[in-house]
């Protein structure tokens, strides 16, 4: 992505591996060459940099990649609740570590199906720097006349990513309402 070449540039190792995504629908033989040969090579590369702990997210060959390099951690990292079962069989995973207990609650009420146990799964919450957001470190006026409004003004914000699992449809709606 996009931080790739300043991820080179600090000297950090990157390996690339096929970059089509599997929900393309021109996927043929090649592509599944590819993709085998590069879970080939991340299974050598973890086993000869003597990797303990593997962190996944969402693709499930790097559980086989990580199992064929005999990695005694394997841990799953699910940002939301659309990622859930994109890893269809946790039985492979030390932990599963969800950002929200929302996501957590949707792993567990199918944890027969992704074959995952209560144990497994744990909660770690995005780190937010508080101090960043006290509202005591900033005049209110000062910022509000700086984004153009006023002291009288109605303000409602959000940050995310414009993505459908942010619900940002829903915030809209209740806006109009107010």
């Amino acid at each position: 992505g996009s931080l790739l070449r300043d991820a080179a540039a600090l000297g950090i190792p990157i390996m690339i591996g096929h970059d089509k995504p599997a929900s393309d629908p021109s996927w043929n033989g090649i592509d599944e060459a590819a993709r085998k040969e590069y879970r080939e090579r991340l299974a050598a590369r973890l086993r000869s940099d003597h990797i303990d702990a593997c962190l996944l997210y969402a693709w499930p060959d790097a559980i086989a990649a990580a199992q064929q390099a005999n990695v005694r951690a394997i841990i799953e990292r699910v940002d939301g609740i659309s990622l859930a079962s994109r890893i269809p069989d946790k039985s492979a995973c030390t932990r599963v570590i969800c950002e929200a207990k929302a996501v957590r609650d949707v792993i567990l009420a199918q944890r027969r199906l992704l074959k995952c146990h209560r144990e497994q799964i744990v909660v770690i919450r995005n780190g937010i720097d508080l101090s960043r957001f006290d509202p005591s470190r900033y005049d209110r006026d000062q910022c509000r006349a700086a984004l153009g409004f006023t002291s009288q003004d109605f303000v409602i914000g959000a940050i995310s990513r414009l993505a459908p699992e942010k619900n940002l449809e829903h915030l809209l709606h209740a806006i109009e309402l107010l």
